[in-house]
Order: structure tokens, then sequence, then C-alpha cells
């Protein structure tokens, strides 16, 4: 995701629903949840080198290392977890 500026996207929702890692560039929030999840990496920059140097450490890393964060990650984004923490939220109320 090339992206020169961006608060969010759903493509990495979608991204991590296939199972498929993800290069971005550093805007927005969206390192912030590639970092966290360790589903995929993260541009040091949004200069075209910039975002293939990140390619590379993706495909040198192997795809599985990421699909294995990414499986992990998805069930904190499932709607089980998500009705949890509303009836969590709605109890404390």
């Amino acid at each position: 995701m090339p992206y020169r500026s961006a608060t969010q996207s759903g493509v990495t929702a979608v991204s991590f629903f296939l199972n498929v890692p993800v290069v971005v560039t550093p805007v927005g929030a969206i390192p912030k949840i590639v970092q966290e999840s360790g589903g995929g990496i993260v541009a040091d920059n949004i200069s075209p080198e910039g975002i293939s140097q990140a390619i590379d450490q993706l495909f040198s890393k192997g795809t599985t290392h990421f699909k294995k964060n990414i499986e992990a990650t998805k069930a904190n984004y499932s709607w089980d977890h998500f009705a949890a923490q509303l009836t969590d939220f709605i109890e404390l109320l």
C-alpha cells in the first residue's frame, strides 16, 4: 500500500482476512497496525527505493512468517471478539 497520505485503510483488513502480508508506507495509522500484528513490512519512507526495499524484505523473510502472525491477529478482529468486548463494556455501564 504505497500511500503518500492516509489515516487508516480497509485494504489492510481485507489482506489480513485473505492471509496476505502487506507492504505499507509510513503514513497514518496503518504502520502501527502492521508493526503490532507482524503482518507485513513498513517501508522506511515513501520513495520508490524505500518501497522496493520493503518488498525485498517481505520476500526474503518468506510469506509463511507473516501468515502465522496474521492468523493470530485475525482473532482480535473477529465478530466474536468484538461482541465479547461490547458485552463487557455494556456490563460496565
